[in-house]
């Protein structure tokens, strides 16, 4: 869907002809999103503390490792030089 300028205009017009006079209809309303990004950020911060609680030493199983293993007959270890 296009306009033309002169259909953007009047469409521009009965917009501002519906603002009460004395009210401005350049300004924004931040105080709505202000409200959904404190909501959010508690959210997040609850979220964070209970997935943290969550994950304690004594619950998290550490993958065996094969390098504690003993290396095989006829193996040789590989060193890099620092």
């Amino acid at each position: 869907m296009s306009f033309t300028q002169r259909e953007a205009r009047k469409l521009i017009r009965k917009a501002v002809a519906r603002v009460p006079e004395g009210e401005e209809i350049r300004h924004l309303n931040i105080m709505p999103m202000m409200d959904m990004m404190t909501i959010l950020l508690v959210a997040f911060i609850f979220q964070a503390a209970t997935s943290a609680t969550a994950l304690t030493a004594g619950s998290v199983q550490l993958p065996r490792s094969l390098s504690d293993d003993e290396l095989p007959e006829g193996a040789a270890a590989a060193r890099s030089p620092r």
